[in-house]
């Protein structure tokens, strides 16, 4: 059973990587994934759930396929990118990231309620005040 302070990853920053790829800045809407899906596959992914609250739980049976179609579809790209060598390897070893640590867990009381550290909250709700 993993810890939290064990490594995450390795984990790719797509987005990251393809802005570079293409010289873009990674704010350009040509850089999402719904953008590079219909320019690389021709696939046009519907943006119903991209705006949605993922961090209600549980999450809705529309978001989990959007979210495996997301994930999914940016496989055959990268691979037929790498293969390729489109993208050259110094490239994707600059986006790929091994060292990540999690900070552990801590619990505090905000609010009357428990929040964790890095978990995420509605939009507008601060994880802690300071009464100075």
């Amino acid at each position: 059973q993993p810890s939290a302070r064990d490594p995450l990853g390795p984990w790719l920053d797509a987005r990251a990587l393809f802005a570079d790829m293409l010289g873009r800045s990674e704010e350009d809407p040509a850089c999402a994934w719904p953008a590079l899906a219909r320019r690389f596959l021709g696939l046009r992914l519907c943006p119903e759930e991209s705006g949605s609250n993922w961090a209600r739980r549980p999450l809705r049976e529309s978001q989990l396929h959007h979210a495996a179609v997301e994930a999914w579809t940016q496989l055959p790209v990268l691979r037929a990118l790498c293969s390729h060598k489109i993208i050259p390897a110094a490239l994707l070893k600059r986006h790929l990231n091994v060292q990540t640590k999690v900070r552990a867990a801590v619990a505090r009381r905000v609010g009357g309620k428990v929040h964790v550290l890095g978990q995420l909250a509605p939009p507008g709700r601060l994880a802690c005040t300071d009464a100075g």
